[in-house]
């Protein structure tokens, strides 16, 4: 049933893992003044659940490599590292020289700022491990329709 009904079952899994990693930005609504994101992890954990369940080792496999630090690609890490830090600096220039924009600066040590910049990058790694990268695309081998919603 799960192979035959992958794409909706996977949807419905997401919601479900991202509805209950709403709730501890209920808990600790200042969470949200940050740059944490509980819900990004759904997509990864139901990414995770559905490929145990039908035993995919292949893909499983296929992440754990995905993640692993190969020199053949440092150009690219430099680049995926330059590039929004680029693109955050210009909107930043913009916003608060044609939009009177205010900036709002944190208050907090160097420890806070590495706390939110990891729960950045390990948000950002999971929600595409999840959704974008992993399920979707192996998916849609069988389920072509799913890549318009």
């Amino acid at each position: 049933m799960i192979k035959k009904y992958s794409i909706p079952i996977w949807y419905f899994v997401t919601l479900i893992f991202t509805g209950a990693l709403l709730l501890p930005h209920f808990i600790w609504q200042g969470a949200g003044d940050y740059s944490i994101s509980f819900t990004q992890f759904g997509p990864l954990l139901a990414t995770l659940l559905l490929l145990k369940l039908k035993k995919d080792e292949n893909t499983i496999s296929e992440i754990k490599n995905g993640l692993r630090f190969s020199t053949h690609n440092i150009l690219w890490y430099a680049l995926s590292a330059l590039f929004p830090i680029a693109l955050t600096g210009i909107s930043a220039i913009v916003l608060t020289t044609f939009f009177d924009s205010q900036y709002h600066v944190w208050s907090g040590t160097l420890v806070f700022y590495i706390l939110n910049l990891a729960a950045m990058l390990l948000g950002s790694i999971g929600e595409e491990i999840g959704g974008a990268d992993t399920y979707c695309r192996h998916s849609i081998k069988r389920h072509l329709r799913s890549s318009v919603v």
